[in-house]
């Protein structure tokens, strides 16, 4: 294919961009104008490894985001890519990138994908690029200075025009109700390049109707630029948008022109989503009575309540009691159909982030790593594990490297993840005590009671 049958323009990079953004973007166009002209689209998009988030990765990315990541180096930034995870060069900025945002668009040859990136620094998003690649149009800000973009202003959903993520079966509900009351929809199927039409005016929100598909490279430089311009960037849920390495974290973003118009969608995403009720609970835990647990002697209602039990006699808080009742939640019928392709920890994880906390989603997708942490770090610990337990480490990557070992210990619940692991561990025998459901009910009442009152109080 001859490149200049599907041209991509040079950047049309602002005057005053950090050297860094402006560099990657250059480098991520050129990348893209000589993948376009040496690979068929079917070469494009063939997948060639698995990301650091966990989803396949196409050769377009890896081309892109090898090009960007020697850039990154050539300044000692670290960087944080979907494709290639953390590049550690010990220094104070990191460069946050989606290489190709709309890379099934790009293959395609729709002319609808983007490079999109922030430079963070302490954990806190300075400063953003997003170019549209197939025109070579930028949208840069600077968090807290003058930038020429202004949102629409629009401060109601009814009569709106909103750019959609399309719909899935487990948010179907949640997205019919936002486009019966917008007056335009769209789906580009480009997150970086719809929130910066947000950015301009051109487009009234942005939004993942509840579908929790977002990751942190498709929302982090509408951090920057949209509150630059009068809009707003949340989590329909509530939650909040943190930036951190762990890329299997998932949020249902919603970017919007003003305050009332983000208000409006989260709550037509969120209403009869963000919380399940008793008998919906009932039905997810004793859904797993029978189930095989793995060759060992319970099933898996067993063993998620027996866990429970163990948190409780540790006076565990709310959150970790729901952590260790829920911990394998992702094996269940009705949370496999909202996450088909995911791990069951990190469907697990996906699902008590959006219907209990952060905190308790976190400490569910960290029970599989924790295992692998302890048998690194204690020396008695891998001769408690079961036979089934020790075959499975095998497949979860073994016991964790120095540097893994640091990630995990820094994080401020670590502790609750290996005392949840230990429960676990400990969950497996069939005469044992079990949690009675009611209190496992009454904990997620008391969770749900607190996450109202601050959202309240917010």
């Amino acid at each position: 294919m001859d490149s200049g049958e599907w041209p991509v323009p040079e950047p049309a990079v602002p005057a005053g961009t950090d050297a860094v953004l402006a560099e990657a973007a250059r480098a991520a166009a050129a990348a893209f104008r000589e993948a376009r002209g040496r690979y068929s689209r079917a070469e494009l998009g063939e997948k060639v490894e698995m990301g650091a988030d966990g989803t396949a990765t196409m050769r377009l990315d890896v081309l892109v985001d090898g090009r960007i990541v020697d850039v990154a180096s050539a300044h000692g930034v670290n960087v944080l890519s979907e494709e290639i995870g953390v590049v550690d060069h010990g220094s104070a900025r990191t460069l946050v990138v989606d290489p190709v945002d709309g890379t099934a668009n790009a293959v395609a040859g729709v002319p609808l994908s983007a490079f999109s990136a922030a430079i963070v620094v302490d954990g806190v998003a300075r400063e953003a690029l997003t170019c549209w690649l197939d025109t070579g149009r930028c949208w840069h800000a600077v968090a807290g200075a003058p930038t020429p973009y202004r949102t629409s202003g629009r401060t109601t959903l009814d009569g709106a025009a909103v750019s959609l993520l399309r719909p899935h079966a487990r948010n179907a509900d949640a997205w019919w109700r936002v486009t019966r009351r917008a007056e335009r929809v769209r789906i580009l199927s480009s997150s970086c390049l719809e929130a910066a039409l947000v950015t301009e005016g051109a487009v009234d929100a942005f939004a993942d109707a509840g579908s929790d598909t977002h990751r942190l490279m498709d929302l982090v430089a509408a951090m920057v630029l949209v509150p630059a311009a009068g809009g707003v960037v949340c989590d329909a849920f509530g939650r909040p948008l943190e930036i951190h390495p762990d890329l299997t974290r998932r949020w249902s973003g919603v970017v919007a022109a003003s305050a009332p118009l983000a208000e409006q969608l989260c709550a037509e995403i969120a209403a009869g989503t963000a919380e399940l009720s008793g008998a919906q609970l009932t039905e997810l835990i004793d859904g797993l009575a029978g189930l095989p647990y793995g060759g060992e002697a319970v099933d898996q209602r067993a063993h998620a309540l027996q866990t429970a039990w163990h948190a409780v006699q540790a006076e565990a808080d709310d959150e970790l009691i729901l952590a260790a009742a829920l911990h394998d939640i992702g094996r269940a019928r009705q949370v496999r159909a909202q996450f088909p392709d995911a791990a069951h920890e990190e469907s697990g994880a996906l699902f008590a982030q959006r219907y209990i906390s952060e905190r308790t989603g976190w400490l569910i997708a960290q029970h599989v790593p924790a295992k692998r942490y302890l048998v690194a770090t204690d020396p008695g610990y891998a001769a408690t594990l079961s036979p089934v337990s020790v075959a499975s480490l095998r497949v979860q990557g073994g016991p964790m490297s120095p540097a893994e070992i640091a990630d995990f210990d820094a994080h401020p619940d670590a502790a609750d993840a290996v005392r949840l692991r230990r429960w676990d561990d400990a969950a497996k025998d069939p005469a044992a005590p079990t949690l009675p459901l009611q209190q496992v009910l009454d904990a997620y009442t008391r969770v749900c009671g607190r996450r109202t009152a601050q959202a309240y109080r917010g």
